[in-house]
C-alpha cells in the first residue's frame, strides 16, 4: 500500500521527535501517536492517476503519455501523443518533433507527387482513378508551393518514434480506457493524459457522448509520413475499391460466395439452417451449413482464388454456436502486391448476440418473402418448434446487425487511408 507524506502543517505535535529530558511518559506518548499517524498515512488514496494513455518511459524526458500504435520487429515503439501537452512535459522533445514533422511532410508531399505521377502513366483514359488521383496532384502541389500554409505545421498531434533502447519501461493501458482518452482528445477535453479514465467518462457522458464507442479517427489531426511501395499498392487496391466496386465474398465455413450487395435476409439463410439443426437443407436449395475447418484460413483460401483477377477482395465468414446462439464474425481485406504476395490489410472479429431480444429485427426477417416461405415449409412438416424458430430468427438478426457494423467499420478503414493518398499511415501485422 502506498504511504503518502502528509504536509508538516497536518502532523500533530505529539508525534514529532520528543526533546531529550521530556521521561518515559512523553516518549510512550511520542510513539503511540506515531503509530496513529502512520495508521493514518497508509489509509489515505494514494493520488489518482491517468490510466487511458500509454506512458512509455525514455531516457532524458521521462514518462511520456499518448497512444502506443506501433511496435517494429526490433522494439521501436511509434507513439502518437498530443503536442499540447508535449510541449509542456517534454519541451526539448516537443521542439525535435515539431522539426521532424516538418521534414517528413515535405518527404511524404513530394513522395505522394512523384507515385500520382507513376500511377497515372499506367492508367488508361476514362479508368475512374484517374480523376481523383489527378485533384490529389493538385492539392500536393498547392501545399508543395506554399510549405507554411502546409497542415502539418500546426497538427495538434505528433509522431514519436522512440528505438528500443531509448525505453526504460512501458505501460499499455486497456482498449476500454483508451476509447475513453480518444473521445476526450476529440472533444479536446482538459487533462486527458492526467486524468483517470473514469473522470473522463464522467464528463464525456454528460456531453452526451457513449465512450463505449469507437471514438473519431485522429487521421486529420496529424502530420502525414513518407510510404513505401507496398503501403501505395495497398492503398490504391482500397481507392479501386472504393470507384470501381467491391469485390466481396461470404460464407459460412470454409466455402464463400460472392457478395457485391448489402448483407440482407438471404444472406442468414444458411444460418437459419445450422441454427435449426439442417432442418432447412432441403428446403434452401443445398446452400450447405457451417463444417468445421481443418485450415482456419481456408476461408480466405477460397475467396482468393475467385478474386485473383482483381487482385483484391474482402471476404466474411460466419462461424455459429448454436447452443449459445452466438455467432462469430471474421473479415478480412485482402491486397495481392507486385510480387504476387497477397498481404492481410484489415481484418476485424466481432461476435453477435443472439439471446438478446431484437422484436424489430426479427419482425422484419419474417416479413421477408424468402424466410417466410422456408419457414412455413418447415412448419407445415412439424420439423421444429416455434422456440427454436423465434431463437433462430434473434440469431439470424443479431447477425445482420453484426454484420453491418462489420461493413461499416471496413468502410470508415477504407474511407480513412483512400481518401488523402498522403493521409495516415496504413501499417498492418507483419510490417
Amino acid at each position: 500500500m502506498t504511504i503518502r507524506a502528509i504536509p508538516p502543517p497536518f502532523v500533530p505535535r505529539a508525534a514529532r521527535a520528543s526533546a531529550p529530558g521530556r521521561g518515559v511518559a512523553g516518549t510512550a506518548a511520542a510513539r503511540w501517536a506515531t503509530a496513529l499517524l502512520l495508521w493514518f498515512v497508509a489509509f489515505v488514496p494514494p493520488p489518482a492517476v491517468a490510466d487511458g494513455v500509454d506512458v512509455v518511459t525514455i531516457a532524458k524526458h521521462g514518462a511520456i503519455r499518448g497512444r502506443i500504435v506501433r511496435r517494429e520487429s526490433d522494439g521501436t515503439l511509434t507513439l502518437v501523443v498530443r503536442r499540447a501537452w508535449l510541449a509542456e512535459a517534454a519541451p526539448a522533445l516537443e521542439r525535435e518533433a515539431a522539426r521532424d514533422d516538418r521534414v517528413n511532410a515535405l518527404a511524404a508531399r513530394e513522395d505522394v507527387r512523384r507515385r500520382i505521377e507513376a500511377t497515372l502513366a499506367t492508367l488508361p483514359e476514362g479508368d475512374k482513378r484517374r480523376t481523383f488521383l489527378e485533384t490529389e496532384s493538385a492539392r500536393i502541389e498547392r501545399l508543395l508551393a506554399d510549405p507554411a500554409k502546409d497542415p502539418a505545421a500546426r497538427a495538434p498531434f505528433t509522431w514519436l518514434r522512440l528505438p528500443a533502447k531509448s525505453v526504460k519501461r512501458e505501460q499499455a493501458t486497456d482498449p476500454a480506457a483508451r476509447r475513453i482518452v480518444g473521445w476526450a482528445w476529440a472533444e479536446g477535453l482538459d487533462g486527458a493524459e492526467t486524468r483517470p479514465a473514469e473522470r473522463l467518462r464522467r464528463d464525456l457522458v454528460a456531453l452526451g457522448i457513449d465512450p463505449a464507442a469507437e471514438p473519431p479517427a485522429l487521421a486529420d489531426r496529424l502530420p502525414p509520413l513518407p510510404q513505401d511501395d507496398r503501403t501505395w499498392q495497398a492503398r490504391l487496391a482500397l481507392l479501386a475499391d472504393a470507384l470501381d466496386g467491391p469485390v466481396t465474398f461470404q460464407g459460412v465455413g470454409d466455402v464463400q460466395v460472392r457478395r457485391d450487395q448489402a448483407a440482407d435476409a438471404a444472406t442468414i439463410l444458411p444460418l437459419l439452417q445450422e441454427t435449426l439443426g439442417g432442418s432447412l437443407e432441403s428446403l434452401l436449395g443445398g446452400l450447405g451449413g457451417a463444417r468445421p475447418a481443418a485450415d482456419p484460413w481456408r476461408w480466405v483460401a477460397s475467396a482468393r482464388g475467385q478474386a485473383d483477377a482483381a487482385g483484391r477482395f474482402r471476404a466474411t465468414r460466419l462461424n455459429l454456436d448454436p447452443q449459445a446462439r452466438r455467432v462469430t464474425i471474421e473479415s478480412v481485406f485482402q491486397v495481392r502486391l507486385s510480387d504476387g504476395a497477397w498481404e492481410t490489410v484489415w481484418f476485424q472479429r466481432r461476435e453477435a448476440d443472439g439471446t438478446r431480444p431484437r422484436p424489430q429485427a426479427g419482425d422484419r426477417l419474417r416479413a421477408d418473402p424468402r424466410i417466410a416461405t422456408a419457414l412455413d415449409a418447415i412448419r407445415a412438416v412439424g420439423l421444429v418448434d416455434e422456440r427454436q424458430i423465434e431463437g433462430a430468427l434473434a440469431t439470424g438478426a443479431a447477425t445482420l446487425e453484426a454484420l453491418a457494423a462489420t461493413d461499416g467499420a471496413f468502410a470508415e478503414f477504407r474511407s480513412l487511408h483512400a481518401r488523402a493518398l498522403d493521409g495516415p499511415p496504413l501499417w498492418w501485422d507483419g510490417r
